[in-house]
């Protein structure tokens, strides 16, 4: 049931940034991540509509034997022992897709949806690698990172961003300046495999 996706915008769907709500209501980028993701795992994904009759998005992925899943692109867990990792992000979709992966990996994982909420955690231990958004509802990244380099500069090292939003001018400077590692969204399992090496190798 539904209104139906026109033509036009059926055509344009799983470009990032791409939508037709209002501003403020949404980012364009659900759609294009998870297209990101289904891509990455050698899959497709399609809508199918009709106006006043909803619509039907499929994904077709390859078949694998069980032992193979997820192990074919695995990165071994850290010889030094279980990572503590933090995901700071608004995105459910996203926070899921990271927190499995370094679950997989032997991580231990903990989410937070917005930089307040992160801060209790930090209240709580120190974290070996931290992942942050860079625009969230509440305290974004920025605010964020500016409170840790001012009060836990320890941590500045260990965070890496996360962002849909590079088409900006000052988005692109602030990443620049602050000198950390990011991560563009969409991402797949090739690039946390990536960031996982550099880490293991101390880059």
């Amino acid at each position: 049931d539904g209104p139906g996706i026109p033509k036009e915008v059926q055509r344009r769907i799983f470009e990032p940034f791409f939508t037709t709500k209002g501003v403020g209501e949404g980012t364009g980028l659900g759609l294009s991540v998870t297209y990101g993701i289904v891509r990455e795992h050698g899959g497709d994904i399609w809508v199918e509509s009709e106006p006043g009759k909803g619509a039907t998005f499929t994904v077709s992925l390859p078949l694998a034997r069980r032992e193979e899943v997820w192990e074919e692109e695995r990165v071994e867990a850290f010889p030094e022992g279980r990572l503590k990792v933090l995901v700071v992000d608004d995105e459910p979709g996203i926070r899921g897709f990271i927190r499995e992966y370094f679950s997989f990996v032997g991580c231990d994982v903990h989410e937070a949806g917005e930089g307040e909420e992160a801060l209790k955690l930090l209240s709580k231990g120190d974290y070996d690698l931290i992942f942050l958004d860079i625009r969230m509802p509440g305290m974004g990244g920025k605010e964020f990172f500016a409170w840790v380099k001012e009060q836990r500069p320890e941590l500045i090292p260990k965070i890496v961003f996360i962002t849909g939003d590079v088409a900006r001018s000052d988005t692109q400077e602030f990443i620049r300046t602050s000198g950390m590692a990011c991560l563009n969204k969409p991402f797949g399992i090739g690039d946390l495999n990536e960031l996982l090496r550099k880490l293991k190798e101390g880059k």
